[in-house]
């Protein structure tokens, strides 16, 4: 199995910036790779811990185990305290939350509007606050230096709950008095079910500077090393969800766009394909064309000279049968023809008439002639000469 992507946590421990290598998975390990002051952003994904200080601890309980119920009561709780957040780029994280004989302890922690200097301006894959980025003390007190904050984090079971800070450095007495402030409080509101178990004190912060903080209570030093046990990564800073939102806009435009593109090569692709069809059968009726040209080019001589003799091989139209048509449509005196010629299918008739309304009259009984009708017959007006007769001249088309 591909072992999970290592990342690159960022926090504030002691007096400096720290840089830790994180393993998630079934064995997760951790490495301090050292000061983060000059370390180039490595590929892995990196985490920055927000200082405890700029995150206000609000546990809160509700009497009730429905989600709605609990959001409801949660908004309108820290409304009345003053801790709502007001600016858009601040949060109020409420997921984490313990439940007990039908109530909700719900661990409520309200995010400032940006990280701290220097990386106010760089943007991490997720942010946590740092009391989260630590296995808890099982029902007891941890206490960590980060930079001039002594902070102290309390646990219920191995659930953080609540956190404080005071200023670094301070005494053992006024240490002393600070926890048991807090713990009077957390005691009070039920939060924490009792005092706690043990103390454990970071090694840095030496043996001998804190000693016997609570009464009764065993003290011990260790080493906290960072853990994903608590996290829960929901908070980002304004700048980080606009170079998300920038990133994701970026992307759905880049998908559109991809998608554009191989819609254009589908389009192109299918009309190139087309358009070598259309060729394969043009070219293909070309052939063809050349084929049918080479097998009538032997015909063509008859094809000429039937167009001059194919008009008056139908007996219908022989020359001698349309003049005589034309003939018996003639009356019996005041008309007589000078000219009659059929060529390339058409009929030529001259002649004169004593008048020219005769001359009409004769041109409307051809045009009217059942047999002759189909030919189209024109006349063009008839030409009147000096003895008051007419010149006129018909013509047909034979179809």
């Amino acid at each position: 199995m591909k072992n999970p992507p290592a990342h690159e946590l960022i926090r504030l421990w002691g007096a400096t910036w720290e840089a830790w290598e994180l393993s998630r998975g079934p064995n997760p390990q951790s490495r301090l790779l050292g000061p983060a002051a000059g370390r180039n952003a490595s590929a892995k994904i990196r985490i920055l811990a927000l200082p405890t200080r700029l995150v206000i601890a609000a546990p809160l309980w509700v009497d009730s185990t429905d989600p709605e119920v609990i959001r409801t009561s949660i908004e309108l709780e820290l409304e009345v305290r003053g801790l709502l957040p007001r600016k858009k780029s601040a949060d109020a994280v409420m997921s984490r939350s313990l439940e007990a004989d039908g109530k909700t302890l719900v661990i409520g922690a309200i995010f400032p509007v940006e990280p701290p200097k220097p990386y106010h301006e760089e943007i991490f894959a997720n942010y946590e606050a740092s009391p989260f980025l630590i296995d808890p003390v099982e029902d007891g007190v941890a206490l960590w230096r980060e930079g001039n904050d002594l902070v102290a984090v309390f646990a219920r079971g191995m659930r953080v709950v609540s956190w404080a800070t005071m200023d670094w450095p301070a005494r053992s007495d006024e240490v002393t008095a600070w926890l048991e402030m807090v713990l009077l409080q957390l005691t009070a509101t039920r939060v924490l079910e009792s005092r706690p178990r043990r103390v454990v004190i970071d090694a840095s912060l030496g043996d001998g500077n804190l000693t016997s903080l609570l009464a009764d209570v065993p003290q011990e030093t260790s080493h906290f090393s960072p853990s994903f046990t608590q996290t829960d990564f929901r908070w980002k800073p304004e700048l980080a969800r606009q170079r998300e939102d920038k990133a994701d806009a970026t992307r759905k435009i880049r998908r559109v766009a991809l998608a554009l593109a191989a819609l254009y090569l589908i389009f192109v692709l299918a009309a190139g394909l087309h358009l070598g069809w259309l060729q394969w059968k043009s070219r293909q009726v070309r052939d063809r064309i050349t084929t049918l040209e080479s097998a009538s080019a032997e015909f063509q001589p008859t094809v000429r000279e039937w167009r001059h003799i194919g008009p008056g091989a139908e007996t219908d139209y022989f020359p001698i049968e349309i003049l005589h048509r034309v003939v018996r449509n003639m009356p019996p005196s005041g008309i007589r023809l000078t000219i009659y010629d059929l060529a390339s299918g058409h009929v030529t008739i001259e002649g004169e008439a004593t008048s020219a309304s005769l001359a009409s009259q004769f041109f409307t009984a051809v045009s009217h002639d059942e047999d002759l009708q189909v030919m189209n017959w024109q006349m063009p007006t008839p030409t009147l000469l000096p003895s008051s007769a007419a010149r006129f001249q018909l013509t047909g088309l034979i179809p």
